[in-house]
């Protein structure tokens, strides 16, 4: 099961790409393509990112919102295929500020950096370099970056475990929440939380670009991911790549 490397969006906040592509990205939390394959840019261009504020939320002190106000929050959203390739105003979108999708990334990370990639017997091989693999504050295709270092994560599921696939998002949040409605209607979730110990969702990539909601796309994978740390998995797919999501759309 390969990993991801996700990228940021297109909200005009400084903030953002700066937590999301040196957060997410620079984890390489990725698997690595043939450069030589359809949609992957063998030379990513160079990319200079703000500086990251300092002001940072502890990682026990925020309220997050609850699955139901975040349906409804979303329910008035314009579909992706009414925008037709523009993006809603602000003050149409959920996340009115970036206080809950920083501290989800924070949380991320750190969930990263302490479970079971950072066991040195869980890797064949010698484990990848704390300056380099495990440096969120910097990004493979910055000037002076860290080396881009894919990774292969296998899964070994008990055989009565349930697996549930989601492929490409390019930014449609409905689709992801309607899933997840369905998903709380069966009673596979309680909210944003597994409710059977096993489930696992595999989510295959592809989250960001081409649709206009993809930092919104990202905030509900992160809420899955960490209130189910060792249930929900995301693979890298060939859209996880600093060129394609600035092709795109993601970094407008």
């Amino acid at each position: 099961i390969f990993h991801h490397a996700a990228t940021a969006h297109f909200m005009n906040m400084n903030t953002l790409r700066t937590c999301l592509l040196a957060g997410l990205l620079s984890l390489n939390l990725s698997c690595g393509q043939d450069s030589n394959q359809i949609q992957t840019s063998a030379q990513p261009r160079t990319v200079t990112l703000p500086e990251p504020e300092n002001k940072t939320t502890p990682i026990n002190e925020i309220s997050l919102t609850s699955f139901d106000d975040w349906i409804a929050k979303c329910n008035d959203l314009p579909p992706n295929r009414k925008l037709n390739g523009r993006f809603p105003s602000n003050d149409q979108l959920p996340l009115k500020d970036l206080v809950e999708f920083k501290w989800l990334l924070d949380k991320f990370l750190e969930n990263q950096l302490t479970g079971p990639l950072s066991v040195e017997a869980n890797w064949l091989g010698k484990k990848p370099s704390k300056e380099t693999f495990f440096n969120t504050s910097k990004v493979y295709f910055e000037q002076g970056g860290i080396p881009f270092e894919p990774f292969a994560q296998k899964l070994n599921l008990k055989a009565e475990s349930k697996i549930l696939f989601h492929g490409d998002l390019h930014g449609d949040l409905h689709s992801l929440n309607e899933w997840l409605k369905h998903l709380n209607r069966e009673g596979l979730l309680k909210g944003f939380k597994a409710t059977n110990p096993n489930l696992n969702l595999l989510f295959l990539g592809d989250y960001t670009d081409r649709g206009a909601y993809g930092v919104e796309v990202m905030y509900v994978l992160m809420r899955l991911r960490v209130e189910n740390p060792s249930q929900v998995w995301m693979a890298r797919g060939n859209h996880e790549d600093i060129q394609l999501t600035m092709n795109y759309g993601f970094l407008k």
